[in-house]
This record gives structure tokens, sequence and C-alpha cells, in this order.
């Protein structure tokens, strides 16, 4: 988050008594959302390490897959892991690319092989939960495959920077060599200097087959399915991508075809699973939606992208949508996303509908390009979209940073800052397109001239002025309630003491006063002013 000017707050007196200030470390946080992408951390391995091999680079979207379910940077563990494994060269390094462990763990002494993990995803599932172990006190969200996970404090090393005992506050880190967490990122430095390629790796399959079809209406769901598939695959190969077929056609029960499905795309490293669907209700129900996986996925900005682009050949556009239920994108372990085309059974629908401008859409909204004749030529472009360079960007980038969105304020509009515009986009309330005109500009603007709540890329919120001041290290009444905010400017939660004495602020960062607090299988009681009050050994309050 860049810095604020920071203001007072006013006070009633019933208001907490003042924090005593303090500053406090601002480093790079281990917590977040990865900024560099798979063919960034692969042309930088590359570069480092020529003879690399292919199934260290197939693994490396991986990182990405595992960080953001932990909300753990990717990158910064990639990164690691160069350091560790010398670029997966091995040489000098106390563990083995067999062991799946490319992060030392477990090498707490010389001499000592260090863990073994049963494949490269757990291995790095693993890595990525010991940072998260280190970074914060979030629960994780996966099964626990970190063997060292409960020896380490938590939340002793919310910074990379912290990572090296010897530059860490509390004494403690993941390695003892000086200067750890610096040298992580100078490699992640070098990492984001990479330019970025065009080239994608990419599961894609029809659903359903003719053992266990699909929908069926005006036409045959699984029949046209197949047609848009091979279509999107051809497209997608002519441009130079490097695409799967992960359509099954064997299988004879709906288990069995999905399993397989699922089998099939995870043999492979990709950068984004595609499922091709057509939906089907009532002969009613008409327009196409893409399902997700949940909100902030790597998918989230292609799936807005196939709707808007699906849309312009005249659907309706029922919107992108978030569901864990659907197995497929349950179980697929990389980015994935589900395209309901339209409905089979909608005469509208199927009157619009060819597999060939199908299968245009999807392949425009998977590259970021558009459709041929959809967008205007030359200068006359009225907004900035994936792709774009320049200033103009990285003003827009700076924009952005105000909403805590850590960007690099480049100029260079790729997939990260595309991925921060839905982000903010869906904030102040307008199309999550990902596209940056005149709406979202004037959304933004009028959002930053009230007083507003902004939530960054690592879930943290602080309290933003219309004049760009924040609270630092006090209290501050919003709404008729009172929140505190620490020496950075962040919104405190749980318990926290204040010249002695000590108030409870909920999840959501209000101060309880007057109430009863449960938590800790015990019963705390606040007064009118927040105060915890003590009892006597009759149980009346003192």
């Amino acid at each position: 988050m860049e810095k604020r000017s920071q203001r007072a707050s006013d006070r009633s007196i019933f208001a907490p008594a003042q924090c005593r200030r303090r500053e406090r470390f601002m480093g790079v946080l281990i917590m977040g959302r990865a900024a560099a992408s798979v063919d960034q951390m692969q042309q930088y391995l590359k570069s480092k390490n020529p003879s690399v091999a292919q199934s260290v680079l197939d693994m490396i979207p991986l990182y990405l897959s595992e960080g953001e379910v932990e909300g753990v940077k990717g990158d910064i563990a990639f990164a690691q892991s160069c350091l560790e494994t010398g670029n997966f060269t091995f040489s000098g390094s106390a563990v083995k690319l067999d062991q799946n462990n490319f992060c030392g763990m477990g090498v707490t002494k010389k001499g000592e092989k260090g863990n073994n993990f049963p494949s490269p995803q757990l291995g790095i599932r693993a890595q990525v939960q010991h940072l998260k172990a280190y970074s914060c006190n979030q629960p994780l969200k996966q099964t626990c495959v970190d063997p060292r996970f409960h020896y380490v404090k938590r939340g002793m090393a919310e910074y990379v920077e912290w990572l090296g005992i010897q530059e860490n506050p509390n004494h403690t880190g993941w390695a003892a060599g000086k200067g750890y967490g610096e040298k992580i990122l100078k490699i992640h430095d070098d990492i984001l200097k990479e330019s970025e390629g065009k080239r994608m790796r990419i599961n894609v399959h029809a659903g359903h087959n003719f053992k266990v079809p699909g929908a069926s209406g005006v036409f045959s769901e699984t029949a046209e399915a197949r047609k848009v598939k091979d279509l999107v695959i051809s497209k997608l190969r002519a441009a130079g991508h490097t695409v799967y077929d992960c359509t099954d056609e064997n299988s004879g029960t709906v288990n069995g075809n999905l399993a397989a499905i699922v089998a099939k795309c995870n043999a492979h490293a990709v950068d984004l699973d595609v499922s091709i669907h057509f939906n089907c209700y009532n002969s009613q129900a008409h327009g196409t939606e893409v399902f997700i996986y949940n909100w902030g996925s790597a998918s989230e900005s292609y799936a807005q992208r196939i709707v808007d682009r699906i849309g312009e050949l005249g659907y309706t556009k029922r919107g992108v949508k978030a569901s864990s239920s659907l197995y497929v994108l349950r179980h697929t372990a990389g980015p994935a996303l589900l395209v309901e085309c339209c409905f089979c059974d909608n005469a509208e629908d199927a009157g619009r509908y060819t597999a060939e401008k199908m299968a245009n859409a999807i392949v425009a909204g998977i590259t970021g390009n558009p459709m041929s004749g959809n967008t205007p030529s030359g200068n006359t472009k009225s907004w900035l979209s994936r792709g774009d360079t320049g200033a103009e960007v990285a003003t827009w980038q700076k924009t952005l940073n105000t909403f805590g969105s850590e960007v690099n304020a480049d100029g260079d509009f790729g997939p990260d800052t595309e991925a921060q515009t839905i982000r903010v986009q869906r904030l102040v309330g307008v199309n999550p397109d990902g596209c940056v005109g005149e709406k979202t500009k004037s959304a933004v603007s009028e959002y930053l001239k009230k007083n507003n709540w902004i939530q960054v890329r690592d879930g943290r919120w602080w309290y933003r002025h219309a004049d760009g001041g924040y609270i630092k290290n006090d209290w501050e009444k919003i709404g008729g309630v009172w929140f505190h905010f620490d020496g950075n400017g962040w919104m405190q939660t749980g318990w926290l003491q204040d010249n002695g004495k000590w108030y409870y602020l909920k999840a959501n960062g209000a101060m309880v006063a007057n109430d009863l607090v449960r938590t800790g299988g015990k019963v705390y009681y606040v007064d009118k002013s927040g105060k915890m009050c003590y009892t006597d050994s009759s149980g009346a309050l003192k």
C-alpha cells in the first residue's frame, strides 16, 4: 500500500485511551496474490538453467495454484525454490529433484537429507503451507501436508525480508544465512523483468459423451460441444498455444465420465482448464454464463472475457458465477472454468448459434484478443485493457495501488493488472470486465471522494478519508461504532490492550460495548466505553 498522510480522529468522552504511537517495518508481504506469470517464471528458469528438465517447467503453474488456495504469493515460493535448489540444478543443495522437496524442508543441520514428498504438487503445497505458518495466523484451507507446520510460531515473519533469522526482529525464521529474504526478493525482481510471452498451456474438453449424453433440445449438447471444442483447440493451436484435448468418450457412467476428464486434465500442468457445455432448462431461459470455482481465482478474468465475447454475438450475459459444487472445477489442479455457451432448448439462442462463432468468442476470451469487427481500430480505442502499454496504463496502475493492489506501475497492462482491475471494479460497483473505460474511471473517482473502507489484496482493511488521510495507532468512530487501527493504519480485530485496559474488536473490527464477549470458552463483560470489567470473588463487578 502506498504511504498515506495521517490525520487525527474526533473523540467522545467514551473513547478508549490513545495507544502509544510506534512505527512498524514495511516490507514485502508473503501473503497476497502473485505478480509474476507462469510464462515469466519459466523464462527466468530457462535463462538461468538452460538444461532444466521439462518436468520442472511443467510443475511451475502449481506454485500459483497452490499459493492461491492458501493466499500465499506463489511467485515468492517459486523464487525461494530457485534459491534453495540453485535454480533447480540442485548443485550444492541438500535435496535432490526426486525428493519433490524444493525448499530444503527438514534440513535443520548440515548433512541431513530433508523431507520427501510423493509428488511435486504435495512438495510445493508443503512449502506454501510452511510460508503461511510463518507469515500469518490464518488456518490452512487444505489438509496439512507440511511435516514441520506445527514447529513454527505462527505469524512471526509476515514479510519476505523476515524469513532470514538474522533480519527477523523476533529472532526466528526459515534460514540462518545473512540476507536470506533479500536474496529471494532479488530473484523475484529478476523474474518480473522477464517479458511475458503469449503462449499458454491449456486443457480443453467437451462435457459428457454419447454413452452418458448431456442436455438435448433444439440441438444436442453432446454433439455441439464437441464441434465447438474441436474448433477452439484448432484455433488456439494455430495461434501458437499448447492445447490438450481432455474429452472422455469411453466412460459409461456420469461419475466415471467426470473422473476420467479430471484425470486427463491433471496429467498436464497448465495455465487454464476449459470445459465446454450447453445449458438446458425450460425452453424459456436463455443466455450465456461461465462458472469458476471461487472469486479471485486465476480463471476469473478469462471467464469474464468469455462471457463478454459471447455476449457480443447477441446472447444475454448471465455473467460469471462461482460454484464449489461442480466436480470438474473442484478437482482439477489448475485454474479452471466451465462455459455454458447458451441454452440448447431455447429457440432464440439456438437460432443465433453457430459452432464457428461460438469458438471464435471463446478463443478471443481466452487470449484477450478482440473478435474481428468488434473493436474500433487505430487510435479510436477509448479504454484500457490487457496488452496495452504506456503512461496511461502506469497512471491507472498507481490508482489501483491506492486500493492496495500492489501491482507494478510499469505501464504494462498484464494479467495481474487485469485481475486487480476486476477486484476494484467489484468494490466500486461497476461491471467487472477488466477493461478501464469512462464508467470505471468515474466510479473510482467518486469512490475516492468519500470516506470509504478499502480492502487490500491480502485481505486486510484500512479506512481512507476523502483527502487520502487515515488513522494510525488510534481509534476512529465510523458510523457510530469505534474501530482501532495499528501503526500502519490496518484495522485490528480481537482483544486489544490500550493504556492498560482491554477492549474487544469483532471480526469486522467493530468494538464491543455494554455487552458480553464469548471467546476461548470464557465469557467477559465490557462496559459502555468498551473496557473489559473485572469481578470480585462474589462475581460482582468491580
